[in-house]
């Protein structure tokens, strides 16, 4: 190979090499855990009658709240906010239904038919009257401004008996995705 050869090859060599190291790469979509926490593992319960409210922060009782800082986005990208529980529950015959609220907004303001208050999601409907002892998972997801929020999730029955949960744990996770999209924590088509 004569010395021009040598000169191209080096040169495309060096390109590739660069073209590897400084590749922009985009974080949006990579999940940052920002809390995991665990509550009542001790034998006791967070229980309830109280029914579920359309007024954010009212009905049921409060089992969490965290507060957490989320950074500036990048230029053209949306904060999201993932807040998830995880945990045991005791339905006694009757529905269990939980929100999420963001700053005192629900996380997903739609209606959780058929109780018919909005924020709501059911978790838990029973087959029959009689314990129903079962673990459930459920994430939210919310659109965030940079700076300090916080989550908190309520817990409600639908009246007609006393909801428990136990042995629950609680994940709050960040990620930016493009703003102004369908994928940015909006609602999805059918």
């Amino acid at each position: 190979m004569n010395r021009k050869g040598k000169v191209i090859c080096a040169l495309l060599l060096v390109q590739l090499l660069a073209w590897g190291v400084f590749v922009p790469t985009a974080d949006a979509g990579g999940l940052k855990r920002l809390s995991a926490q665990f509550r009542r593992f001790a034998v006791d319960s967070d229980s309830t009658t109280a029914g579920a409210s359309s007024t954010p922060g009212a009905g049921g009782i409060q089992v969490y709240t965290k507060s957490f800082s989320i950074p500036t986005p990048k230029s053209g990208q949306q904060a999201v906010v993932f807040v998830t529980i995880s945990a045991t529950i005791d339905t006694t015959g009757n529905l269990s239904l939980f929100s999420c609220q963001i700053d005192a907004a629900f996380c997903n303001p739609g209606i959780g038919a058929p109780v018919g208050s909005y924020g709501w999601v059911i978790t838990e409907a029973p087959k029959d009257a009689a314990e129903q002892l079962r673990t459930f998972q459920y994430t939210w997801c919310a659109k965030v401004s940079s700076g300090t929020h916080t989550a908190s999730i309520r817990m409600a029955s639908d009246g007609a008996a006393v909801v428990s949960m136990w042995a629950a744990h609680f994940y709050i996770d960040r990620t930016e995705l493009k703003a102004s999209t369908a994928d940015d924590c909006e609602l999805g088509a059918p």
